[in-house]
C-alpha cells in the first residue's frame, strides 16, 4: 500500500536534485506532484494561518512564511526533506533554517 511517506521517497527518486535542492526553487512542483498522486493540498506557506503555527510572530509569518509550498495531509505537514511529515510547519526543515537566520539577523 502507498503511503504518502512512500509516495514522497519514490518522487524524490525521480528528481536529479537532492531534497533540500528541490526545496529551493521547486517546492511547489513537488508538492502538487505529492498531491496529483492523491495525497493531500499543496499549500504555501501563507496560506495557512497563524495559529497553524507553533509560535506566533506576525513579522516572521510575513517575511519568511510565503516562500515555501508544502503539502498538508491529514493533519500533518510533509515537503521533500520531510517525508514522515510533522504537526506544525514551522518543524520542517526548509522553516527550520528560516527561523535560525531570523533569529541572527531578524
Amino acid at each position: 500500500m502507498l503511503t504518502i511517506t512512500t509516495a514522497i521517497l519514490d518522487c524524490i527518486n525521480q528528481w536529479a536534485e537532492t531534497p533540500r535542492e528541490i526545496n529551493r526553487g521547486n517546492c511547489d512542483t513537488f508538492a502538487n506532484q505529492i498531491e496529483t498522486l492523491g495525497f493531500g493540498e499543496a499549500v504555501w506557506g501563507d496560506e495557512l494561518s497563524p495559529e497553524d503555527w507553533s509560535f506566533s510572530s506576525e513579522d516572521w509569518f510575513t517575511n519568511y512564511a510565503p516562500y515555501h509550498c508544502l503539502i498538508l495531509y491529514q493533519g500533518r505537514y510533509y515537503d521533500s526533506e520531510c517525508p514522515e511529515g510533522v504537526k506544525w510547519p514551522d518543524q520542517l526543515p526548509y522553516y527550520r533554517r528560516q527561523i535560525q537566520y531570523w533569529d541572527l539577523y531578524g
